[in-house]
């Protein structure tokens, strides 16, 4: 209790207090989103069985899979430029939005070359041209960038928990009625029309402007761009990392598998919401240290030491919980994943703490690093599920998830180091 306590101190010392009432806002919202929206899955999972849930999970998994573009507007990066610029805050969002957007058209023709290189049943194709379709609202999810840069996260978090509460009762309405994959489909869309506009108007009202009265500096389009280039592939990494496993098993084994592989992933990737909405509240709060590499430096190593502890403790929850939620609330179909949940719970680790590390790179300005934390775990990922599902089936492709997640931390702390020790070297 005494570790805790001194870790929510040094958080904050300095008054980034109101960085804390920001990510409380957030926090508390995706809590009860994610409430809402797991009642809405498993109810989901139960009424479609293995099958029609792992074509739901696969048309999902190839969308992300080749949306990494879209981080050409780096949430991250544009959080650092609109806290130290905010003369510039119309030209940033307006650049943003554009780098976005054009993101989104790159998106949507690779998804269509990879359509027609891969031959797909006509429900798969028009499930992913839905989920593709909504990705170009997801441009205006830039917006949230101003609103976290001035702690004013309330009006946005209380509206995007309406948003998930109503989409979260369409699915279950749209299930108890016997709809299928492309209703749902239909109503992931919705749910990106409804976030857009209440994001515009929350903009509106906050700022009293619109995206009309965005501007776009080439100059600094490219250099957010260029700046973000290395969370592209840092997003591609994660992704491959999270999804590929699932084509391959579609590929390899069978669509069903899939829907019992999503439930490990799912289990897994609710607890992962949490610290990466923390940790883009207090994100400005390093930033705004920077410069004071005392204090900085304690910042990092406390959030560090929170998120560690966070993540083993959630996965030692969902190990030991699994055998009886599973067959509880998934049903007797989904039985079969409670293996799989408890060996991939164990990469939330890895995956949390790249948060952070991404965050460091992204502060400390190196693209080259950040390029090789996001490089190494995709490629060991992608080798060991090539290696291993076809002798381990699901069971390798979970240990490979876990191992390539892994690489991320050891790799980001050697950099840390490395890097603190030739500073004191020529202090």
């Amino acid at each position: 209790m005494k570790y805790i306590t001194r870790i929510v101190s040094e958080l904050q010392t300095s008054n980034p207090k109101r960085y804390l009432r920001s990510a409380y806002w957030i926090i508390l919202s995706r809590i009860l989103s994610l409430g809402v929206s797991l009642i809405a899955t498993f109810y989901i999972a139960r009424t479609l069985g293995p099958q029609n849930f792992g074509e739901l999970s696969y048309a999902t998994s190839i969308v992300s899979l080749l949306s990494f573009f879209a981080a050409l507007a780096s949430s991250t990066v544009l959080t650092r430029d609109l806290t130290r610029n905010p003369t510039s805050e119309q030209t940033i969002l307006g650049s943003a939005w554009l780098i976005a957007f054009s993101g989104t058209i790159v998106t949507t023709i690779l998804i269509a070359i990879f359509v027609i290189l891969f031959p797909h049943d006509q429900l798969t194709i028009l499930v992913i041209a839905i989920i593709a379709m909504a990705q170009f609202l997801a441009s205006f999810q830039i917006t949230q960038n101003y609103f976290i840069v001035h702690t004013e996260t309330k009006l946005v978090s209380i509206a995007q928990l309406a948003v998930h509460i109503t989409i979260s009762l369409a699915k279950i309405i749209a299930m108890t009625y016997h709809q299928g994959v492309l209703v749902l489909a239909g109503i992931l869309f919705l749910e990106q029309v409804l976030i857009a506009c209440s994001l515009i108007f929350l903009y509106w009202r906050t700022a009293h402007h619109t995206p009309l009265a965005w501007k776009v500096d080439r100059q600094y389009a490219k250099k957010l761009a260029f700046d973000s280039l290395p969370f592209v592939i840092i997003t591609l990494s994660s992704t491959i990392s999270g999804r590929i496993d699932q084509v391959f098993i579609k590929q390899m084994i069978d669509t069903s598998t899939v829907g019992i592989y999503n439930v490990a992933v799912q289990l897994t990737e609710v607890w992962q919401v949490i610290p990466l909405m923390f940790l883009a509240a207090l994100y400005p709060a390093l930033v705004n240290v920077h410069q004071t590499k005392n204090v900085y430096n304690k910042r990092l190593l406390a959030l560090f030491l929170t998120l560690t502890f966070y993540s083993i403790a959630a996965s030692a929850v969902t190990f030991f919980i699994a055998p009886y939620f599973i067959p509880l609330i998934y049903g007797a179909a989904f039985i079969s994943s409670i293996p799989l949940v408890q060996i991939y719970c164990w990469a939330l680790f890895g995956t949390v703490s790249g948060y952070l590390a991404t965050n460091y790179l992204i502060t400390e300005n190196k693209r080259t690093a950040q390029i090789v934390v996001g490089l190494i775990p995709m490629v060991v990922n992608v080798i060991l599920n090539i290696a291993w599902i076809p002798t381990y089936g699901a069971t390798g492709a979970a240990w490979a998830t876990v191992i390539s997640y892994s690489c991320t931390p050891i790799i980001a702390a050697l950099y840390y180091f490395a890097h603190n020790k030739r500073q004191t070297k020529y202090a």
